[in-house]
Protein backbone atom coordinates (compact mmCIF):
# COMPACT_ATOMS: atom_id res chain seq x y z
CA UNK A 1 0.00 0.00 0.00
CA UNK A 2 2.97 2.59 0.67
CA UNK A 3 4.27 1.78 -2.80
CA UNK A 4 1.14 2.26 -4.30
CA UNK A 5 0.97 5.35 -2.74
CA UNK A 6 4.13 6.56 -3.63
CA UNK A 7 3.53 5.47 -7.49
CA UNK A 8 0.04 7.93 -7.18
CA UNK A 9 2.12 10.89 -5.25
CA UNK A 10 4.92 10.10 -8.34
CA UNK A 11 2.19 10.39 -11.33
CA UNK A 12 0.46 13.34 -9.58
CA UNK A 13 3.64 15.52 -9.26
CA UNK A 14 4.70 14.15 -12.76
CA UNK A 15 0.99 15.42 -14.19
CA UNK A 16 0.85 18.77 -12.18
CA UNK A 17 4.48 19.44 -12.65
CA UNK A 18 4.36 19.65 -16.25
CA UNK A 19 2.19 22.79 -16.20
CA UNK A 20 5.05 24.98 -14.40
CA UNK A 21 7.12 23.16 -17.64
CA UNK A 22 4.53 25.10 -19.68
CA UNK A 23 5.31 28.31 -17.96
CA UNK A 24 8.65 28.07 -18.09
CA UNK A 25 8.84 26.86 -21.70
CA UNK A 26 6.28 30.14 -22.43
CA UNK A 27 8.14 32.35 -20.69
CA UNK A 28 11.41 31.19 -22.63
CA UNK A 29 9.73 31.67 -26.29
CA UNK A 30 8.91 35.36 -25.17
CA UNK A 31 12.40 36.12 -24.12
CA UNK A 32 13.70 34.53 -27.02
CA UNK A 33 10.95 36.08 -29.42
CA UNK A 34 10.83 39.44 -28.05
CA UNK A 35 11.24 41.66 -30.63
CA UNK A 36 8.56 40.87 -32.18
CA UNK A 37 5.96 40.74 -28.83
CA UNK A 38 4.12 43.42 -27.66
CA UNK A 39 4.46 43.99 -24.13
CA UNK A 40 7.37 41.66 -23.93
CA UNK A 41 8.84 42.27 -21.02
CA UNK A 42 5.33 42.21 -18.62
CA UNK A 43 5.01 38.42 -20.75
CA UNK A 44 8.06 37.55 -19.79
CA UNK A 45 8.09 38.24 -16.49
CA UNK A 46 4.20 37.22 -15.50
CA UNK A 47 4.69 33.79 -17.28
CA UNK A 48 7.43 33.07 -14.95
CA UNK A 49 5.82 34.38 -11.70
CA UNK A 50 2.21 34.45 -12.24
CA UNK A 51 2.53 30.96 -13.99
CA UNK A 52 5.40 29.26 -13.15
CA UNK A 53 5.97 30.16 -9.89
CA UNK A 54 2.58 30.27 -8.93
CA UNK A 55 1.75 26.90 -9.65
CA UNK A 56 4.49 25.39 -8.28
CA UNK A 57 3.44 27.39 -5.03
CA UNK A 58 -0.20 25.92 -5.14
CA UNK A 59 1.48 22.34 -6.06
CA UNK A 60 4.10 22.38 -3.12
CA UNK A 61 2.66 23.74 -0.59
CA UNK A 62 -0.21 21.82 -0.42
CA UNK A 63 2.02 18.84 -0.80
CA UNK A 64 4.66 20.62 2.28
CA UNK A 65 1.27 21.19 4.55
CA UNK A 66 0.30 17.21 3.95
CA UNK A 67 3.72 15.55 4.68
CA UNK A 68 3.99 18.68 8.06
CA UNK A 69 0.78 17.83 8.95
CA UNK A 70 0.36 14.31 8.36
CA UNK A 71 -3.47 14.83 7.56
CA UNK A 72 -4.57 14.92 3.44
CA UNK A 73 -6.47 18.47 2.30
CA UNK A 74 -9.69 18.29 1.99
CA UNK A 75 -11.01 17.57 -1.40
CA UNK A 76 -7.38 15.55 -1.98
CA UNK A 77 -5.96 15.71 -5.32
CA UNK A 78 -9.36 16.13 -6.75
CA UNK A 79 -10.22 19.68 -5.60
CA UNK A 80 -6.26 20.28 -6.02
CA UNK A 81 -6.44 19.70 -9.88
CA UNK A 82 -9.60 22.19 -9.84
CA UNK A 83 -7.55 25.04 -8.49
CA UNK A 84 -4.19 24.74 -10.43
CA UNK A 85 -6.76 24.40 -13.48
CA UNK A 86 -8.88 27.43 -12.63
CA UNK A 87 -5.67 28.94 -12.15
CA UNK A 88 -3.80 28.06 -15.31
CA UNK A 89 -7.02 29.59 -17.11
CA UNK A 90 -7.36 33.09 -14.98
CA UNK A 91 -3.34 33.08 -15.34
CA UNK A 92 -3.60 32.99 -19.01
CA UNK A 93 -6.76 34.95 -19.55
CA UNK A 94 -4.88 37.70 -17.97
CA UNK A 95 -1.71 37.43 -19.87
CA UNK A 96 -4.71 37.12 -22.97
CA UNK A 97 -6.03 40.82 -21.66
CA UNK A 98 -2.91 42.43 -21.45
CA UNK A 99 -1.44 41.05 -25.05
CA UNK A 100 -5.32 42.34 -26.43
CA UNK A 101 -5.61 45.45 -24.38
CA UNK A 102 -9.00 43.98 -22.70
CA UNK A 103 -9.56 45.85 -19.62
CA UNK A 104 -12.29 43.35 -19.09
CA UNK A 105 -10.06 39.79 -20.07
CA UNK A 106 -7.39 40.81 -17.70
CA UNK A 107 -10.23 41.62 -14.65
CA UNK A 108 -11.51 38.56 -15.00
CA UNK A 109 -8.44 36.48 -15.00
CA UNK A 110 -7.57 38.24 -11.62
CA UNK A 111 -10.83 37.46 -10.03
CA UNK A 112 -10.10 33.49 -10.79
CA UNK A 113 -6.67 33.69 -9.74
CA UNK A 114 -7.21 35.64 -6.39
CA UNK A 115 -10.32 33.22 -5.91
CA UNK A 116 -7.81 29.88 -6.28
CA UNK A 117 -5.83 31.59 -3.69
CA UNK A 118 -8.17 32.48 -1.15
CA UNK A 119 -9.81 29.04 -1.30
CA UNK A 120 -6.00 27.32 -1.08
CA UNK A 121 -5.31 29.50 1.87
CA UNK A 122 -9.17 28.47 3.55
CA UNK A 123 -8.06 24.64 2.41
CA UNK A 124 -4.61 24.95 4.27
CA UNK A 125 -6.29 26.51 7.58
CA UNK A 126 -8.99 23.97 7.86
CA UNK A 127 -6.38 21.32 7.28
CA UNK A 128 -4.82 23.11 9.83
CA UNK A 129 -7.42 23.37 12.71
CA UNK A 130 -8.85 19.06 11.76
CA UNK A 131 -5.00 18.31 12.21
CA UNK A 132 -2.90 16.73 15.45
CA UNK A 133 -0.38 18.54 16.66
CA UNK A 134 2.67 17.61 14.91
CA UNK A 135 6.17 19.39 15.41
CA UNK A 136 6.67 21.05 12.44
CA UNK A 137 2.53 21.60 11.38
CA UNK A 138 2.75 25.66 12.54
CA UNK A 139 4.75 26.37 9.19
CA UNK A 140 1.59 25.95 7.51
CA UNK A 141 0.53 29.29 8.83
CA UNK A 142 3.62 30.94 6.75
CA UNK A 143 1.45 29.15 3.09
CA UNK A 144 -1.70 30.61 4.82
CA UNK A 145 -0.15 34.19 4.91
CA UNK A 146 1.57 33.73 1.46
CA UNK A 147 -2.08 32.55 0.19
CA UNK A 148 -3.88 35.74 1.93
CA UNK A 149 -1.28 38.22 0.12
CA UNK A 150 -2.03 37.67 -3.88
CA UNK A 151 -5.25 38.72 -4.08
CA UNK A 152 -4.03 41.73 -2.20
CA UNK A 153 -1.00 41.88 -4.75
CA UNK A 154 -3.94 40.91 -7.59
CA UNK A 155 -5.95 43.77 -6.93
CA UNK A 156 -3.07 46.26 -6.56
CA UNK A 157 -2.11 45.29 -9.98
CA UNK A 158 -5.22 45.68 -11.35
CA UNK A 159 -5.33 49.15 -10.11
CA UNK A 160 -1.58 49.68 -11.37
CA UNK A 161 -2.65 49.09 -15.04
CA UNK A 162 -5.49 51.68 -14.67
CA UNK A 163 -3.17 54.29 -12.94
CA UNK A 164 -0.68 56.76 -14.00
CA UNK A 165 1.78 59.32 -12.69
CA UNK A 166 2.65 59.18 -9.23
CA UNK A 167 0.35 56.91 -8.22
CA UNK A 168 1.54 54.64 -11.00
CA UNK A 169 4.79 54.77 -9.16
CA UNK A 170 3.05 53.73 -5.93
CA UNK A 171 1.12 51.04 -6.49
CA UNK A 172 4.04 49.31 -8.89
CA UNK A 173 6.07 48.97 -5.71
CA UNK A 174 2.91 48.49 -3.61
CA UNK A 175 2.09 45.29 -6.17
CA UNK A 176 6.05 44.13 -6.00
CA UNK A 177 6.64 44.08 -2.54
CA UNK A 178 3.23 42.21 -2.08
CA UNK A 179 3.75 39.55 -4.96
CA UNK A 180 7.49 39.10 -4.15
CA UNK A 181 8.04 39.36 -0.50
CA UNK A 182 4.62 37.94 0.60
CA UNK A 183 3.16 35.53 -2.24
CA UNK A 184 6.25 34.20 -2.81
CA UNK A 185 8.60 35.56 0.44
CA UNK A 186 6.31 34.03 2.46
CA UNK A 187 6.41 31.02 1.30
CA UNK A 188 10.14 30.58 0.75
CA UNK A 189 10.56 31.21 4.62
CA UNK A 190 7.63 28.40 5.51
CA UNK A 191 9.50 26.28 2.91
CA UNK A 192 12.66 26.57 4.76
CA UNK A 193 11.83 26.12 7.96
CA UNK A 194 10.03 23.40 6.95
CA UNK A 195 13.55 21.62 4.80
CA UNK A 196 16.24 22.78 6.71
CA UNK A 197 15.99 20.77 9.90
CA UNK A 198 14.87 17.90 7.61
CA UNK A 199 17.67 17.99 5.61
CA UNK A 200 20.27 18.52 8.21
CA UNK A 201 18.88 15.45 10.37
CA UNK A 202 18.56 17.56 13.66
CA UNK A 203 16.03 18.08 16.00
CA UNK A 204 13.87 21.31 15.88
CA UNK A 205 15.36 23.33 18.69
CA UNK A 206 13.36 24.36 21.90
CA UNK A 207 11.62 27.52 21.45
CA UNK A 208 11.62 27.15 17.50
CA UNK A 209 7.71 27.43 16.86
CA UNK A 210 7.65 30.24 19.10
CA UNK A 211 10.36 32.51 16.98
CA UNK A 212 8.85 31.08 13.93
CA UNK A 213 5.84 32.65 14.76
CA UNK A 214 7.18 35.68 16.07
CA UNK A 215 8.92 35.72 12.72
CA UNK A 216 5.64 35.49 10.94
CA UNK A 217 4.23 37.98 12.73
CA UNK A 218 7.06 40.79 11.87
CA UNK A 219 6.95 40.15 8.40
CA UNK A 220 3.16 40.17 7.31
CA UNK A 221 3.31 43.29 9.72
CA UNK A 222 6.07 44.78 7.92
CA UNK A 223 4.96 43.77 4.47
CA UNK A 224 1.46 45.43 5.36
CA UNK A 225 3.66 48.78 6.59
CA UNK A 226 5.62 48.56 3.55
CA UNK A 227 2.28 48.34 1.14
CA UNK A 228 0.34 50.90 3.16
CA UNK A 229 3.25 53.33 2.89
CA UNK A 230 4.20 53.30 -0.44
CA UNK A 231 -0.04 52.85 -1.67
CA UNK A 232 -0.82 56.13 0.25
CA UNK A 233 2.31 57.86 -0.06
CA UNK A 234 3.40 57.83 3.34
CA UNK A 235 6.77 56.83 2.81
CA UNK A 236 8.20 56.79 6.87
CA UNK A 237 5.66 53.49 7.16
CA UNK A 238 7.38 51.95 4.52
CA UNK A 239 10.73 52.68 5.74
CA UNK A 240 9.37 51.36 9.33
Amino acid sequence: LVHRGGRVRSRWHLRVNAIVLGWLVASAVVATAHRGVPNARWLMVHALLLGAASTAILIWSAHFAEAVRRRPLRGGHRDQAVRLATHSVGAMTVVAGVSTGSSAAVVIGSVLVALVALWHAVVLWDQGRRALPSTLGWTTSYFVAAALSLPVGITLGVLLARSDGSAHARLYVAHLATMLLGWIGLTVMGTLVTLWPTMLRVRVQPGAERAARQGLVALTAGLALVVTGVATGVLGLAAA
